[in-house]
């Protein structure tokens, strides 16, 4: 894919969706690929974890390109994702896959700056990882709230930002904080046990300004999509 400067183009809609652990036997990749192929939307960002090892990246890249939509991906990287380098030779030859070269970086979506990330790391962009506040991935829901306030005390400039994340396979909006994660297409998982849950599975974000005919509106919406409205899905 020809390089673009993701930091300096505006979107003015995108899907986000994380934690696909595609080389898990769990993963639902062909259900992810059918419902983003009856989405609109060209752009999807990737909050991490997509795909665990390198051997699988070919055939991911692959059915990436050939079926959704003519849709443009920007991944960012998880901790899980063991294959990453960047530039990675593999993305560098993909029609529609870019990679970020940052863990939590700012992008400009539906009029608005955003923090993406996955949120098991803390960068320049991103001072406190998630994970400070949630160990095993317990009370996240609740830690998640705690770690956007102790954020804005050191990095005060994210008080008005909305800050997105993956990881926690958990699908969650705070309009008021302005933090959400992405929740998870992954339908099993190794902490359920510890847990005693599943991960939210079949969820995306979507970011978009509230009224796309008028480009100067500055209106903007974060909402939660549930796939099994519109296909179905692993129980």
């Amino acid at each position: 894919m020809k390089t673009m400067d993701i930091f300096k183009k505006e979107f003015n809609e995108a899907l986000l969706v994380s934690d696909l652990h595609y080389s898990s036997k769990h993963a639902m990749l062909n259900e992810l690929i059918e419902w983003l192929s009856t989405r609109s939307e060209k752009t999807v960002f990737m909050l991490g974890d997509m795909v665990g090892k390198e051997k699988d990246l070919a055939y991911f890249i692959k059915r990436i390109e050939q079926e959704t939509n003519q849709k443009n991906f920007i991944m960012i990287r998880g901790n899980h994702d063991k294959w990453w380098k960047y530039p990675h030779p593999q993305i560098e030859d993909s029609s529609c896959i870019e990679l970020s070269p940052y863990l939590n970086g700012y992008y400009k979506i539906g009029g608005k700056l955003v923090m993406l990330g996955h949120g098991h790391a803390a960068d320049r962009n991103c001072p406190i990882p998630l994970d400070k506040y949630c160990p095993r991935l317990k009370n996240y829901l609740e830690a998640t709230k705690k770690w956007k306030i102790n954020m804005i005390k050191s990095a005060p400039w994210l008080k008005d930002k909305w800050c997105i994340f993956g990881h926690n396979h958990r699908i969650y909006l705070n309009k008021k904080l302005r933090v959400a994660s992405t929740g998870s297409w992954r339908y099993k998982y190794y902490l359920d046990r510890v847990l005693r849950r599943k991960p939210d599975f079949g969820y995306a974000l979507l970011i978009k300004r509230k009224n796309n005919k008028n480009p100067q509106d500055d209106e903007f919406s974060v909402s939660i999509l549930d796939a099994r409205k519109s296909i179905k899905l692993a129980q």
